[in-house]
């Protein structure tokens, strides 16, 4: 339980919800920094390399994928797309006859 900085399960089951969140949101931040030094450390190597400008960018542009995660989110997901599906068909039909 050292994420969270408690001792035990049971006070973790006794615990707020507001006092799970502070405990929770402060774990992401320091999570968040810890990632923001690693990107940083990893972007003045690439830096400092001798490699060619495109061969760098490529690198930092990896290493920010594995580090932050998916870079593009789906901008619309699949129940929203089949919301929209049924609406251009419904108006398809009622245009059409």
């Amino acid at each position: 339980m050292g994420e969270l900085g408690i001792s035990s399960y049971d006070y973790l089951y006794t615990m707020t919800m507001s006092e799970f969140n502070i405990r929770f949101f402060s774990y992401k931040r320091l999570q968040r920094i810890e990632k923001e030094k690693i990107f940083e450390i990893n972007r003045i190597i690439i830096g400092s390399s001798l490699a060619e400008k495109k061969a760098k960018t490529e690198l930092f542009n990896s290493t920010k994928k594995v580090l932050i995660g998916k870079t593009a989110k789906p901008k619309i997901n699949e129940f929203q797309r089949e919301i929209m599906r049924k609406a251009v068909e419904k108006y398809k039909n009622k245009v059409n006859g």
